[in-house]
């Protein structure tokens, strides 16, 4: 799915509104969630029917890429439901929304679902949960890859360091404009897609392009292991999932929105990158070439080779090498 970024607003000053359009967003979200969580499920149910089934499997071609243009599912953190309403209906045109009361309640949805954004005011007698929330976002590894945006008040400079300190990405200054917010969101999204094309562009060997640190360790370790396992066939997600240390949905989660690609097509487009640059040096047949990949069926590994790069294997082999190729 996509994107997770936490907005912390700094106290918000809007006018109250009908609240059908919050229903409808909630309706939205509902619906979104419900048929992500099922796509999932599914590929979870998949992998451990076969436990022993190879990670690029066929029935997986058309796996767990993210979409270039998905819905973000935003989650409101606002005790005043008038505002948890306004902010709502200014953004459901756009985003999916859902909403609890407290800060101490993020923490619980995560049981259920990953939300993309979440939205927190805190002002309110206890200031100090936007600020806490937004440290255990940033020092979880399940987590840390959240942008945050803060709202501030004007010349409120000690509030916005506070927020910078805590791991905030980025603010906005009060009275809240929508537009300058919407604004925010979509260039946390468009610089989130140039990173995912970034990074896929070669390996996926990039981890140093991520700004936060646990995130950049992450990737340091899928990549480590996506290496080590690269001629292994029988290297599933669960040993992958063993391997990072996390659980099944949140390493999904994260990769996901790290690289835009679930586990399967992540390890998958790193093996097949390999393989190209194995191919362009001519050493080795397109055969060779596909066991030291992981992949044991040469021909599968012909399909999956041109699907991802257009062309054949072969046309990839140097003049020299044209001779020794496959047939």
């Amino acid at each position: 799915m996509s994107v997770l970024a936490v907005i912390v607003l700094l106290g918000l000053a809007v006018v109250l509104s009908s609240a059908s359009t919050y229903m409808l967003a909630r309706h939205k979200f509902n619906k979104i969630e419900s048929s992500v969580d099922t796509a999932v499920n599914q590929d979870d149910s998949n992998e451990e029917e076969d436990a022993d089934e190879e990670i690029l499997s066929e029935d997986v071609l058309q796996s767990d890429v993210a979409d270039e243009s998905p819905i973000w599912n935003i989650l409101v953190v606002e005790s005043n439901p008038g505002i948890r309403t306004v902010l709502a209906e200014s953004l459901a045109d756009e985003f999916a929304i859902s909403a609890v009361s407290d800060c101490n309640l993020v923490f619980g949805t995560f049981e259920e679902r990953f939300p993309d954004l979440v939205i927190v005011d805190i002002r309110t007698p206890m200031i100090d949960d936007g600020y806490v929330l937004c440290s255990r976002l940033k020092s979880n590894v399940e987590t840390s890859h959240i942008p945050v945006i803060m709202l501030a008040a004007l010349n409120d400079k000690n509030s916005i360091l506070r927020g910078l300190e805590s791991g905030a990405d980025d603010y906005i200054l009060r009275p809240l404009d929508i537009d300058v917010l919407r604004s925010r969101i979509r260039s946390i999204i468009t610089d989130r897609q140039a990173l995912r094309k970034a990074v896929n562009s070669g390996t996926g060997d990039n981890p140093e392009q991520y700004p936060n640190r646990l995130d950049r360790k992450f990737m340091d370790k899928v990549v480590e292991i996506a290496e080590r396992e690269i001629s292994n066939p029988d290297f599933v997600i669960n040993l992958f999932c063993v391997e990072i240390g996390m659980s099944r949905t949140a390493f999904y989660n994260k990769l996901l929105f790290l690289t835009g690609q679930g586990p399967n097509e992540f390890i998958r487009t790193y093996r097949l990158n390999r393989a190209k640059q194995i191919l362009e040096r001519g050493e080795h047949t397109i055969g060779e070439t596909a066991d030291m990949v992981g992949f044991s069926d040469a021909k599968y590994f012909s399909v999956c080779f041109k699907k991802q790069f257009g062309v054949s294997p072969s046309k990839i082999l140097p003049r020299t090498a044209s001779s020794k190729k496959d047939n």
